[in-house]
């Protein structure tokens, strides 16, 4: 399967635009801070989860794992800044809400990309191929 990536992972990509496009169809000004933590967690979770399965020879405990703690980073990085400003406090309950998101996201990923494999491959041709295949 590397040999027709050329050292570019498509899945990343894809996985990315699978995120850009939840997000430019959900509406986040509906959700409150806690579950914006979480759906955004979610996504990082997923997309971690995603980069460990096709870049690391990990087995899936390890993925969701380290999926989990990638994805909850940026909830956490997010907390730190928000304690630093005046007025503003850390909060247990949205880094709560981070870190599930991150592990729901990097469980539903794990069982996605171990059922699913999704590649695009351009073997030196000026064509671009597409492989979809679901493992029953």
């Amino acid at each position: 399967m590397d040999a027709y990536m050329n050292g570019f992972n498509h899945q990343i990509v894809i996985c990315f635009a699978l995120v850009f496009l939840f997000l430019s169809v959900t509406d986040m000004s509906a959700m409150d801070d806690t579950q914006k933590h979480f759906a955004i967690s979610a996504i990082c979770g997923a997309g971690s989860e995603t980069f460990l399965h096709y870049k690391t020879e990990f087995g899936t405990t390890e993925r969701v794992l380290l999926g989990t703690a990638m994805g909850s980073i940026p909830g956490l990085a997010k907390e730190l800044a928000d304690s630093a400003e005046q007025g503003n406090e850390f909060s247990q309950s949205d880094l709560t809400a981070d870190i599930m998101g991150a592990f729901a996201g990097a469980v539903i990923s794990t069982l996605f990309n171990d059922a699913i494999q999704i590649s695009m491959f351009s073997p030196g041709k000026k064509g671009v191929g597409f492989t979809f295949a679901y493992n029953f």
